[in-house]
């Protein structure tokens, strides 16, 4: 099975599991929630070819347009770590249903200190392609992340029931107890798990957590998640280097950005939004 369908099946599979736990009119409105995405696996998961192009990069050095520093934190604060780059063209094309540039490389950057979080807590840079470029070393005191490489899988994402989208969708803030909604039945709620609550590497959908980080990537006028993060420890490259992705505790990174930011290639004002586990 390729790639393709692959994502296709997890497509129909997130419908089957709506039929058997809910009404028909429940299930459509329900599925009418799921999106794409792009799940981002090491080498091992991806079973990568030798001609197969990586997709993302956590770690190493950024490449960054000639004459380019690195991004300064907020003010006062301790420069970012740089947690990933993504390669646009490596993605599959299509698939998603948010308009990633077509091509050149989109850097991300987290704090390496807790923040409130905003454009300057986590800056995205992106590169267009065919910029000239460098690897930029780190200043002094911020932590290079281990090198790993990514590849890209198609996948779908859906909400919880506890997402301000499925709220909305089913009007579930009318309800005395919106829990006794059939939305929130145990058997429907543990299958859903089972398929999309995965603590990964992602680039668009929804995030791993329908709470905190989940509500506030899409809830916002406009806004959508444009990828997910997962690190070892809270604060990647805290305390000399922590390891994205690592085992242990750690947390979710997620940016997001305004659709029309993202149609202008405009990433200036993406904001990162922080989840512990």
């Amino acid at each position: 099975m390729d790639d393709g369908q692959a994502g296709e099946r997890q497509m129909r599979a997130l419908r089957e599991t709506a039929r058997r736990h809910l009404a028909d009119e429940d299930a459509r409105r329900w599925y009418a929630l799921v999106r794409p995405v792009i799940r981002l696996v090491g080498e091992e998961e991806a079973g990568a070819g030798a001609g197969e192009p990586a997709a993302a990069r956590l770690g190493g050095l950024p490449l960054l347009p000639r004459g380019a520093h690195w991004p300064a934190g907020p003010p006062g604060g301790v420069p970012p770590v740089h947690l990933a780059s993504l390669d646009c063209a490596a993605l599959p094309a299509g698939w998603l249903d948010v308009a990633l540039p077509a091509d050149g490389t989109l850097l991300f950057f987290a704090p390496g200190a807790e923040g409130a979080g905003g454009p300057a807590d986590g800056p995205l840079v992106y590169v267009p392609a065919g910029t000239p470029c460098r690897a930029v070393g780190a200043p002094p005191g911020v932590a290079v992340l281990p090198a790993v490489r990514l590849f890209a899988r198609r996948d779908a994402s859906a909400p919880f029931p506890d997402h301000s989208c499925v709220r909305e969708a089913f009007a579930l803030d009318t309800w005395a107890d919106p829990y006794d909604h059939p939305v929130h039945g145990q058997g429907f709620v543990d299958e859903l798990g089972e398929r999309v609550h995965r603590v990964e590497h992602r680039v668009g959908g929804y995030p791993v957590n329908a709470g905190a980080a989940g509500d506030g990537a899409v809830s916002g006028p406009g806004r959508v998640m444009l990828a997910q993060f997962t690190c070892g420890r809270p604060v990647p490259g805290a305390q000399g280097g922590a390891q994205a992705g690592g085992d242990g505790g750690g947390g979710v990174l997620v940016w997001t950005v305004r659709r029309e930011d993202l149609a202008r290639k405009s990433f200036g004002e993406a904001v990162l939004l922080r989840h512990r586990w």
